[in-house]
């Protein structure tokens, strides 16, 4: 028993040693993977253990981060404030700035923020993000002035542009939010701000159609940020698709998102608050709205998907229940699906068509035409069509048989109806 209680010992002590020596590389390598709550453990053997002051500023560094993700802002400051010790960069300076905002403490935050502006004076995202902070705290005249000294330092950098539009949105002033948003799409280059916050300014309009196709953007170019499922989520709760605001919803949940408005999103989806239009207005509207399905089908025929879009959406914000809106608003839709998607038409079975927001807004056009207009041949005929890609052949032919009841309406399509017919067994 003494043998075996001398060997557990040695083992556990050669263990913890092994521990200690690998446990710097274990918290950068548990890092990298995403792994934080590893990250913390390994990060705290390492900190307790290492003399060289390289491996240490790693382990606050990676540490520092672990605990922000975990909201653990205090134990994150901590980190941070023995890595700007230990490194008094600008960068660290910028990160500490970044946890104090989270927290609200706004003043702290833009100590530090100068801090890092006095480390690199001619570093422009410093003023950006110092600006960002002001926009935070609400001082939106400091915030224009920091956001156009960024901009006369770099003339197209986008984000500063986008929040300069968010700053007069906030003001209610679209004009100039409208111009910013111009600026900041034309000079962006991957970053979600400008889409975002384009997506705002049309929610703010009430389009929130094309709000969608803004945040759609924003999300492609970084998935990454809650606050754009969120809005995402008011957007289709707004327009009475409850299926996809309650998806988004989950999205943010899995990013354990603490935001105080996600109970009014609930309130939409439970009440279906949707404001009812004026018919008085729809009927006086209705040369406009003839009009504005004429110029969507140019722009469609011209190749100019997304600006046919909006002009559609525009026509069925004056008529709701116009079923040929819908269907042509489905068939825009379709064609932005396919030139966006083509690895969904070449290989369907490894596409995921659920977390595509553009293909339930096309599904929910074609239900809500055929809806409106049981007997209308168009919105079968591309819901089919959109069957057909995703490989569903019973939903396609189940579609495909509605078409031929209705093919009086359109008899010189009969023979391309019957080669899909073929073609979905």
């Amino acid at each position: 028993m003494k043998f075996i209680s001398l060997l557990l010992f040695f083992w556990i002590f050669y263990d913890a040693a092994a521990q200690i020596k690998d446990s710097c590389s274990a918290a950068t390598e548990h890092y990298m993977k995403g792994k934080y709550k590893e990250t913390i453990i390994a990060s705290t053997v390492c900190i307790n253990s290492e003399k060289d002051n390289n491996r240490l500023l790693l382990a606050y560094a990676f540490r520092s981060d672990a605990y922000e993700r975990n909201k653990q802002y205090e134990l994150a400051l901590a980190d941070v404030t023995k890595v700007i010790a230990l490194s008094p960069e600008s960068g660290n300076f910028c990160s500490r700035a970044a946890i104090y905002q989270k927290m609200k403490k706004y003043d702290f935050a833009l100590k530090d923020y100068d801090a890092a502006i006095q480390k690199l004076p001619d570093n422009y995202v410093n003023y950006y993000f110092k600006g960002r902070c002001l926009l935070a705290a609400k001082k939106y005249a400091e915030a224009s002035s920091v956001l156009y000294t960024c901009l006369n330092m770099q003339p197209q950098y986008a984000q500063a542009s986008a929040l300069l539009a968010a700053i007069a949105l906030e003001q209610n002033d679209l004009k100039t939010s409208q111009e910013h948003i111009k600026t900041a799409l034309k000079n962006n280059n991957g970053a979600y701000e400008p889409n975002y916050y384009a997506g705002l300014l049309e929610m703010k309009l009430g389009n929130f159609r094309a709000a969608l196709q803004q945040l759609n953007e924003a999300e492609k170019n970084d998935w990454t940020k809650p606050e754009v499922f969120f809005k995402k989520a008011t957007c289709y709760a707004w327009l009475n698709r409850t299926d996809s605001a309650r998806l988004n919803l989950e999205k943010v949940k899995k990013m354990d998102y603490d935001i105080q408005e996600w109970t009014n999103v609930f309130t939409i989806i439970r009440s279906q608050e949707i404001p009812e239009i004026n018919r008085e207005l729809i009927n006086s509207n209705k040369q406009e709205v003839n009009e504005l399905y004429r110029q969507a089908m140019q722009q469609k025929n011209e190749k100019k998907l997304r600006t046919a879009f909006k002009t559609i959406s525009n026509a069925i914000k004056l008529a709701p229940n116009n079923a040929d809106l819908y269907s042509l608003s489905a068939e825009i839709l379709l064609a932005l699906f396919i030139s966006e998607n083509p690895d969904a038409v070449s290989q369907p079975s490894l596409f995921d068509f659920d977390k595509s927001d553009d293909w339930y807004l096309l599904m929910d056009d074609l239900k809500t035409s055929i809806k409106l207009k049981p007997s209308n041949f168009a919105a079968y005929y591309l819901r089919a069509n959109a069957f057909l890609i995703k490989q569903e052949n019973k939903k396609a032919r189940g579609d495909l048989e509605k078409v031929l009841e209705f093919i009086s309406q359109n008899p010189k399509y009969e023979t391309e109806i019957k080669q899909l017919m073929e073609k979905a067994k």
